[in-house]
């Protein structure tokens, strides 16, 4: 890489170099260093980052996380800011998670073989990948990959649904996935019309930092919305191997008992970790009387699950309105906003999103 600038993140240690011909937030990662980010297209907000010193500008005007005000004060977003001077000093808004401790977590490029394409729901396929046995692919739970598409850019975002072995790599070599069907979106509808068994895709990633902080000095809430479900179980899953031992509660909102994900998986989690508690609610069906679902929106029925939050890490994932409506939520019953991690589900453009 070619080297035009040093950068540094103010408050820490964390400095490294950076190329004026791409974003700050891929030299970072191309160093083996983790700065809060997740989509990486410039929606999200996650990389957000006030310039102390030096200048920064950016070739692509999606910046539209950001306001106008935001802009104004020198707040830029990393995952589309070059550097344009030799030294550059950065402010990151959002908690930085834990450093990798080995260069395998960098982001790289697999081919990888298609070993399974199943519906789990009318508008869910479940994609399984192998990934080639030579592959060093470290990741922890929570981290999200890029599937190229063929005639589509930017390729799509998707987190893994299942949590590392022990060696911080995929269990068996196998890379699972969730991937919902958006009209009219061209990407999704080839992952589930066209993306068969035998066939080759390339991965790139590992990349986000959505997951739980260092230390989790109390009960762990985890919000999912649909597919959302995918990084939170993982990073409860892992939590819960672990030996965590505080309470553990999960509450998937999907529309329909058509819709439900996963509950086969809460129920193995459930019998092997007595302190894991989870729930389904329904968003637009009424179940039948005496069955197990909850009726609503989880912002409307929090209340009845968690009176007070403030001793609580949450985990939230799904698609923006979801996500913003239960982090509005949660604060409102007491939780702190540095003990919220949210994994926001954003499609590229109408016509070619997810």
């Amino acid at each position: 890489m070619r080297t035009d600038a040093r950068i540094r993140v103010e408050g820490t240690d964390l400095a490294f170099d950076a190329a004026s011909d791409q974003p700050v937030l891929d030299s970072a990662l191309d160093a083996g260093i983790r700065l809060p980010h997740n989509c990486r297209g410039g929606i999200c907000g996650t990389c957000r980052a006030t310039v102390v010193s030096g200048t920064l500008d950016a070739e692509s005007s999606v910046q539209y996380a950001l306001t106008q005000r935001e802009r104004e004060n020198g707040v830029w977003l990393l995952c589309q800011a070059r550097p344009t001077a030799s030294d550059v000093v950065v402010r990151v808004h959002a908690p930085l998670p834990p450093q990798p401790k080995a260069a395998a977590a960098r982001p790289q490029t697999f081919l990888c073989e298609t070993v399974a394409a199943r519906p789990v729901t009318p508008r869910v396929r479940e994609l399984v990948f192998a990934l080639p046995k030579t592959a060093r692919f470290v990741f922890k739970a929570g981290m999200h990959v890029e599937i190229a598409v063929p005639g589509i850019e930017p390729p799509r975002t998707y987190s893994m649904l299942d949590a590392p072995g022990p060696d911080g790599m995929p269990v068996d070599g196998l890379l699972r996935f969730l991937v919902a069907r958006q009209a009219p979106g061209a990407a999704s509808a080839w992952l589930h019309e066209t993306l068969r068994p035998g066939m080759v895709s390339s991965l790139t990633g590992p990349f986000g930092t959505f997951g739980l902080p260092e230390r989790v000095p109390g009960p762990i809430l985890g919000l999912a919305g649909g597919t959302g479900i995918a990084p939170v179980l993982a990073v409860v899953e892992e939590a819960l191997s672990a030996g965590f031992s505080a309470p553990v509660t999960l509450v998937l909102s999907v529309r329909d008992r058509d819709e439900i994900l996963a509950m086969d998986a809460f129920s193995r989690i459930a019998r092997r970790h007595e302190n894991f508690a989870w729930k389904v609610t329904l968003t637009r069906e009424h179940p039948p009387p005496g069955t197990r679902f909850g009726i609503g929106r989880i912002p409307d029925m929090l209340h009845r699950v968690h009176g007070q939050l403030a001793h609580h890490t949450v985990l939230i994932a799904g698609t923006p309105g979801f996500v913003d409506a239960c982090e509005a939520r949660v604060q409102a019953l007491g939780a702190a906003p540095d003990r919220i991690a949210v994994d926001s589900f954003l499609p590229a453009d109408p016509a070619t999103s997810q």
